[in-house]
């Protein structure tokens, strides 16, 4: 199987993208990880109930 250009330039933008947040995690207390993993998680509930109500 092969995928189209399109989809292939795709999935080398999400490995870079991938690659650079690991680097910034890299340099990471787990604390700070656990508080920002939280905090992208509150937003997502936040942002559901704005597509609910």
């Amino acid at each position: 199987m092969s995928l189209p250009p399109t989809s292939t330039s795709r999935v080398a933008m999400i490995a870079g993208g991938e690659a650079y947040v690991q680097r910034i995690v890299d340099h990471m207390s787990d604390e700070e990880i656990r508080q920002g993993l939280h905090f992208f998680k509150r937003i997502s509930e936040i942002v559901d109930g704005f597509r609910q109500g």
